[in-house]
């Protein structure tokens, strides 16, 4: 599995880079992991850097290319993934709850003095696959969303219980007048 881990003990003020090129095996499992058909070409470099006594700033860049199927047609659809990201990581607990200070600055928690930068990876690829891939020219047709289907139940006219509701005092109807005579 694609796994680069990194001692947090060995990051200082300075910049460190690390470049991941995952093999043929690293994709295939990531796209298994992934529920994809397939996964290439996953390239990352990452930049590593302190930026406080218990802070790690992480700026990166990833592409690949990802096979996933089309939400229509279930027909291969390629996408290239090229994007950049960025991440701030705290050693410690207290500086996670000053994310409150902070809304914009979201902290990551670091766990036993390490990142894995794999997983990293792996997760930003999740982030940037699309949701609903479809095949070039393909459009979903044939499907009418009720506009009934998107009131409060309580407003809705169509009631799919209704009639076995009404079977079931009916039959409670039929019962006590059995009791009561």
């Amino acid at each position: 599995m694609l796994s680069e881990i990194v001692q947090l003990a060995d990051i200082d003020a300075k910049e460190k880079t690390f470049v991941i090129n995952a093999t043929e095996r690293d994709c295939a499992e990531l796209a298994a992991r992934l529920r994809i058909p397939s996964l290439a070409d996953v390239q990352a470099k990452l930049v590593l850097k302190r930026a406080g006594k218990h802070l790690i700033k992480l700026s990166g860049t990833l592409s690949c290319e990802a096979v996933q199927e089309c939400v229509v047609t279930l027909e291969p659809v390629k996408t290239v993934i090229d994007t950049e990201f960025d991440i701030t990581f705290s050693e410690e607990e207290q500086e996670l709850a000053e994310d409150m200070v902070m809304p914009d600055l979201a902290l990551e928690p670091v766990e036993d003095g390490v990142i894995d930068l794999g997983e990293i990876v792996a997760q930003q690829i999740s982030i940037a696959l699309p949701d609903y891939p479809r095949a070039e020219g393909v459009a979903f047709e044939g499907h009418i969303e009720a506009p009934e289907a998107l009131l409060p139940p309580e407003q809705r006219t169509s009631r799919p219980f209704a009639t076995l509701l009404q079977v079931a005092q009916q039959q409670q109807n039929n019962q006590n007048d059995k009791d009561g005579e």
